[in-house]
């Protein structure tokens, strides 16, 4: 609860049963294993690379989501055999790169109100109040032409939800775009 003037003030009854809410959520950025796309004996692409010396695996781009992504030229693909199999694995290490960081701040406004013998809420809350984009994991394997751009936002990221889609519900799931949501609850 908010502090509220003197009762006899004649704003106490304006500024009486007032109190906000806030939840600050935030994570640094998730590693993301970086793939070459191709078969590894027809079973598997989860084939890594072999770094380029002296490049850089990140790229500053403005036209991209989040302004930064992974660099292509900086990776490519391993020896294969005749057979079109891997002679070995990628000088990549696992999960080496990182995606995008997450913050995101939520607020909630609520006011108790008496009337009569019953009590009324009025609450407003607002999820990702500064609308700041917050994006999935980038697209890792470089025979991808969308290789280390994110290709959706961290909610839609996290899973479609349902039984079907599997995952979270993006609709109630940090880095969405802001919304915000009413409710009057009556107790008696």
């Amino acid at each position: 609860m908010l502090p509220t003037p003197s009762n006899g003030s004649p704003w106490h009854a304006v500024a009486s049963g007032w109190s906000v809410d806030s939840i600050f959520t935030a994570r640094s950025a998730l590693p993301v294993n970086v793939v070459t796309g191709q078969p590894a004996f027809n079973v598997s692409n989860a084939l890594r690379p072999d770094v380029v010396n002296d490049a850089s695996v990140y790229v500053d781009d403005p036209a991209l989501p989040g302004g930064r992504g992974f660099n292509r030229a900086a990776f490519t693909t391993v020896p294969m055999d005749a057979n079109r199999n891997p002679l070995r694995q990628g000088t990549l290490s696992r999960n080496a790169l990182r995606g995008f960081a997450m913050s995101q701040m939520d607020l909630a406004v609520q006011r108790e109100v008496r009337v009569s013998r019953a009590t009324v809420q009025l609450r407003l809350e607002a999820f990702n109040v500064f609308n700041r984009a917050t994006f999935a994991q980038p697209t890792n394997a470089i025979t991808s032409s969308l290789f280390g751009q994110p290709t959706r936002t961290l909610a839609s990221g996290l899973g479609a939800g349902g039984v079907a889609g599997g995952g979270l519900n993006p609709l109630y799931q940090v880095g969405g775009p802001r919304s915000i949501q009413l409710a009057v609850k009556a107790q008696f």
